[in-house]
């Protein structure tokens, strides 16, 4: 439900242009895959070894989209297609 939540704040903010919604939208998908990613690589975790790499190396893709970057230079395209992916894997589509 989070990731949803964040995804549609995220594609509300691009098709608005308003760039201090879309700043506000990337940090919070910039937290929560870092939360995945720790979680993920977390030995503790539960979720198979290869499930957990998969997940953290598309978060760290992610991270690395965001982070260091102005908001207009960030391919907010790419972040939303990979996020609405993963809502796709986890919803069974």
């Amino acid at each position: 439900q989070v990731l949803g939540r964040i995804t549609s704040r995220l594609d509300d903010a691009r098709q608005a242009g308003d760039m201090a919604a879309l700043a506000q939208a990337l940090g919070q998908v910039e937290t929560l895959w870092r939360v995945f990613v720790a979680e993920a690589t977390n030995d503790s975790n539960p979720l198979p070894k290869g499930l957990r790499d998969l997940i953290a190396n598309v978060g760290m893709t992610v991270l690395s989209e965001i982070n260091g970057r102005q908001t207009s230079d960030v391919d907010v395209g790419f972040v939303l297609d990979i996020n609405n992916a993963v809502l796709d894997g986890l919803s069974g589509r």
